[in-house]
């Protein structure tokens, strides 16, 4: 239920006070209510722990990404002043301020736990040791853009947690206890009034003012004590059993103190008449119960019998009253804590349910990234793993049938039909499949012309102006940065549309991610932008 419903039923419940004495049996549903809550304390639910983002495949992904960055960047993570000792703070180059402010404490991890000191790698690093320079080059760019969607997933947002709860208290059950029978009272036999009500000697010994919420002695900050208030018979033959049949027991006078045996008494009978443990879903149904028996005057809230005050004469009410407040802002009271403390953790449970759902999505996801990354360390996988993933391009297809040519060992099958030819004259076997002249060959100079033709018009740098380059979104975040050039880049005085950071952009690595998830039939991640 939402806090707005909440707040609309608790008005729609209360209801006008008894314009009559009080009688017995009145405060018999107000007793139910604050029983039901104090099985909860006594009872809490199950916490749900709370899930992480960055998990131990999160990291290894970072790591075998700085396994195949150059020496370079690596060096970027060293003490400038002691090279050999790691930097403590974030370099101001190599990478923009947004990415080292988000990222610094990641990519610091993942080079240490990859590097005992700068530049050495540890012994027990093995990261794609069995790849060749040239498949270590070919596996860098795809190893980017796993590391670069991990990276954009765990920045999934999610809602906070309410602060100052008991959700992730140590010894929350003892905490909760101490908010139905008071703090240091182990059991409700030996609970004493000064625990159950802070003092000794309630209200200064006046009923009426021990039973208001805003009594300086916290009298009622406990709820064994607000049930004395609402169930405690009066003597000199005032009403009695207002609560239960045969209550019994010694009263609690309006100008006296309760009997700490009478008031274990009550708690006893919440226990005992239901033994039925409270599971997280009853949190807020017992509290809506208590704020389905409050009543109001248009000005002060009230659980239990009232007239004129809580005094406990029949005359009057038998009662706690928050003084001041209205029904729904009683779940805030810190004078009351059993309430508020206890409408908090049902929130905090709420809350923290629904931020798991999103981080166990995107922990299965970047499982499945992590996958992916590994079995490109795998000299088998990388052609099969690289190749579906290829778009075609303007004299990519010569280089593929001059690799597929380079495949063919044998005489046998290198022939015209796969457009190669077999250049040994005196041997079967061996490294000479080559393709046919002027089939699918390109040149180094050929390639070179069209990387340098086409490099103004792809990746961030095709939008011409400073408005495109900055609409050019994902998520509602730009992919690139209209700006002058950084280390190892072109042009670094001219101000054009460039990457927004070192890794490949968002988009690319947006779009990778969907195909990792088709890889592996992985259905459950939808969006990384919203999960």
């Amino acid at each position: 239920m939402t806090y707005k419903s909440l707040v609309a039923a608790t008005f729609m419940a209360i209801s006008a006070a008894e314009a009559e004495n009080v009688h017995a049996g009145q405060n018999s549903g107000a007793f139910a209510a604050m029983c039901k809550l104090a099985r909860a304390l006594m009872e809490p639910p199950e916490i749900p722990p709370k899930q992480q983002l960055k998990t131990p495949e999160y990291y290894e992904i970072l790591q075998r990404n700085m396994t195949l960055s150059d020496s370079k960047w690596q060096a970027l993570f060293a003490n400038l002043a002691k090279p050999m000792e790691w930097a403590t703070e974030a370099p101001q180059t190599g990478a923009a301020t947004e990415d080292w402010s988000e990222m610094w404490e990641d990519w610091k991890k993942s080079i240490q736990e990859i590097q005992d000191t700068p530049g050495k790698t540890k012994n027990k690093i093995k990261y794609f040791s069995g790849l060749t320079p040239a498949q270590r080059k070919a596996v860098e760019p795809e190893i980017r853009i796993i590391a670069e969607t991990a990276m954009h997933i765990v920045k999934t947002p999610l809602a906070a947690e309410p602060t100052g709860t008991l959700i992730d208290s140590p010894n929350i059950k003892a905490k909760l206890k101490a908010l139905f029978i008071g703090t240091g009272a182990t059991t409700i036999g030996s609970a004493t009034l000064a625990q159950i009500f802070g003092t000794a000697t309630p209200g200064s010994s006046n009923r009426g003012t021990a039973c208001t919420a805003t009594d300086p002695a916290d009298a009622t900050k406990t709820l064994l004590a607000a049930i004395a208030c609402v169930c405690d018979n009066e003597n000199s033959g005032q009403a009695k059993d207002i609560c239960y049949k045969s209550r019994g027991g010694t009263e609690w006078q309006n100008t006296g103190n309760p009997t700490d045996t009478t008031v274990r008494a009550l708690g006893k009978k919440c226990l005992t008449d239901d033994h039925t443990s409270v599971i997280s879903t009853d949190l807020m149904a017992a509290i809506e119960s208590i704020l389905d028996q409050t009543t109001t005057d248009g000005t002060h809230t009230y659980l239990g019998a009232y007239e004129t005050s809580c005094n406990g004469q029949q005359s009057n009410g038998r009662c706690i009253k928050w003084e001041n407040k209205k029904p729904h802002e009683i779940l805030q009271e810190a004078k009351t804590p059993w309430l508020s403390k206890l409408y908090q953790l049902s929130q905090a449970i709420s809350i923290r349910k629904q931020n798991n759902e999103k981080i166990l999505r995107a922990q299965e996801t970047i499982k499945t990234l992590s996958l992916r990354a590994k079995a490109l360390e795998n000299p088998q996988h990388i052609s099969e793993v690289l190749v579906p993933l290829e778009t075609s391009t303007p004299g990519k297809e010569g280089s593929q049938q001059n690799n597929q040519c380079t495949n063919h060992k044998a005489n046998a099958t290198c022939t015209p039909d796969n457009n190669c030819k077999w250049t040994s004259t005196d041997k079967s076997d061996g490294d000479f499949c080559k393709p046919k002249e002027g089939e699918g060959q390109t040149t180094q100079a050929g390639a070179k012309e069209e990387a340098t033709g086409t490099a103004a018009t792809t990746g961030c740098a095709k939008h011409g102006t400073k408005a495109n380059c900055e609409n050019y979104k994902t998520c509602d975040k730009q992919n690139c940065a209209w700006r002058k050039g950084k280390d190892n880049e072109d042009d670094k005085d001219t101000e054009k549309c460039r990457n927004g950071s070192f890794l490949l952009n968002k988009k690319m690595a947006l779009s990778m991610a969907a195909v990792f998830i088709n890889l592996v039939a992985f259905q459950g991640f939808k969006d990384f932008c919203t999960f």
